[in-house]
């Protein structure tokens, strides 16, 4: 009894352990200097990705401040990200949210305001690369934005690891029944 005890402790502590259960997450956060966007011209950036074997799942955010500037209304600066499908890879990139930007209200002629968009979570997979566009969506006004814009590789456990995890634990409690 004590063997089995000691046994499912020491499986469960190598579950808890490996890679596969709890694995960090690779953060990637890429700074943007200062950047103007003006009406009709939008700016797209590219960012390469840390590859990790799969099963991963991509999450991307952008946070950062904007202020506008030229006639008094609100500008809206137009947020997205995309990726290339390795299954299409002369395909058009696939954007995330489909079909539409997250859009930002920035007041002209006021200080900086905080802009994000995201998390988005719906990449199943971590692509060799991952971009960012933004779009100013507003003629006759100029918004100047920075910030960061964040790529993370979150693991998934693998579902061995949590049979296992779940067997460790049907384990400790037919044991607790027992000694009861």
């Amino acid at each position: 009894m004590r063997t089995l005890v000691t046994t499912s402790a020491i499986i469960s502590m190598l579950a808890f352990l490996s890679p596969t259960v709890v694995a960090e997450d690779e953060q990637i956060g890429d700074p943007l200097s200062p950047v103007s966007a003006v009406f009709g011209q939008p700016i797209d950036l590219n960012f390469p990705n840390i590859i990790h074997p799969p099963p991963h799942r991509k999450v991307m955010s952008f946070t950062g401040m904007a202020q506008a500037s030229g006639q008094p209304r609100t500008a809206i600066l137009g947020i997205h990200f995309d990726y290339i499908d390795p299954n299409n890879p002369s395909g058009p990139p696939v954007v995330i949210p489909s079909p539409n930007f997250y859009m930002e209200a920035i007041p002209t002629g006021g200080g900086f305001v905080q802009i994000n968009a995201g998390p988005v979570q719906l990449i199943n997979f971590c692509p060799d690369q991952v971009s960012i566009h933004f779009e100013n969506l507003t003629d006759f006004i100029e918004i100047e934005f920075y910030g960061t814009f964040n790529h993370t590789c979150v693991p998934i456990p693998e579902p061995s690891s949590m049979t296992l995890l779940l067997l460790c634990g049907v384990a400790s409690l037919r044991w607790r029944r027992r000694l009861r």
